[in-house]
């Protein structure tokens, strides 16, 4: 059975909190007109195709919510209800989207003026303005970009979206099984394994749980990287970013409510944060809050949220 068109379709006021059905129409500043058109047609179709019971439109999904708390159009109900939950309970739930997102394109930019021309993007989340390839192709013209994520509405912006553009790729994987996900064919013909690469793991490793490992699963894909390749990470902690305290009671909360609903979200202190750059060597400014991670000249400081950011390098 394929997913019926009133989760594709109908309209949903934007900023509409609870009301409405969800839509897959993209509202991304660098979409528009005829090209918007083409885009929302691909996604529409390949989203048809798929049974009901794989896009789960009752629950709510991280990448779905982040694209509500960015402003994007890209979510169901479930979604919304769940985003307005949290982001009551601790409001520094939306800025914190809106901090990596502006990391994201921050540290894509800086590794393109470095040189690293491969990049591979894990958990990448639904397509926005700012998205990894559109950062590192005014750099670079010819940098390679591979999107990797397991989510069907995800998986259907990305390749409407990128359909057309062979220097970036998107993969149907989970970073959870890393053997797998680097023996992909796409993958391996796409990028160059004996040339730098840069991974990317922006707002990703906080939904793994301990039993899932995620330092050793950051390790097994720092065991495939040639030297002068880069790891990225950020991730949210317990510790408050400008007063060094544990996270309010507020907060805790708030993750519980999260992860009755959608997914485990793990606080991690910063000594555990820190131990998944292992085996790299942290480029200054080292693990900081991600606001003052290399923010741009002249920008106006990010509000402060509990996330710490790094950047590291295989030497």
């Amino acid at each position: 059975v394929g997913v019926p068109s009133r989760y594709l379709l109908a309209p949903v006021a934007h900023g509409d909190r609870l009301a409405g059905v969800p839509r897959a129409v993209d509202d991304r500043p660098s979409v528009v007109g005829a090209a918007a058109a083409e885009h929302n047609g691909k996604a529409r179709a390949w989203l048809a195709g798929l049974p009901l019971g794989a896009l789960e439109p009752g629950r709510p999904n991280p990448a779905r919510i982040d694209n509500y708390w960015m402003g994007g159009r890209d979510h169901f109900v479930a979604d919304r209800v769940l985003g307005d939950a949290v982001a009551e309970i601790a409001p520094w739930a939306v800025q914190a989207a809106l901090a990596n997102r502006a990391f994201l394109k921050r540290v894509v930019r800086y590794l393109a003026r470095s040189g690293v021309t491969q990049f591979l993007d894990l958990g990448a989340g639904l397509p926005a303005a700012g998205a990894a390839h559109e950062i590192a192709h005014q750099v670079t013209p010819g940098a390679r970009v591979v999107y990797v994520d397991h989510d069907p509405v995800v998986l259907a912006h990305a390749r409407a979206l990128l359909s057309r553009d062979p220097r970036t790729v998107t993969v149907a994987a989970d970073l959870r099984d890393p053997a797998c996900l680097l023996g992909d064919a796409t993958i391996q013909a796409h990028l160059d394994f004996g040339r730098p690469v840069a991974v990317l793991f922006v707002a990703v490793l906080h939904f793994l749980t301990a039993a899932q490992d995620p330092r050793g699963i950051v390790a097994a894909f720092r065991e495939v990287l040639p030297p002068g390749s880069y790891v990225a990470i950020t991730h949210v902690t317990d510790v408050d970013s400008d007063v060094q305290a544990r996270r309010p009671a507020a907060t805790r909360r708030a993750v519980r409510v999260y992860e009755e609903m959608a997914a485990p979200l793990v606080l991690r202190t910063p000594e555990q944060i820190h131990s998944l750059f292992d085996g790299l060597d942290l480029i200054e400014p080292g693990l900081v809050p991600v606001h003052r991670w290399r923010p741009d000249h002249g920008s106006r400081c990010e509000v402060p949220v509990p996330v710490l950011a790094g950047l590291a390098q295989r030497t």
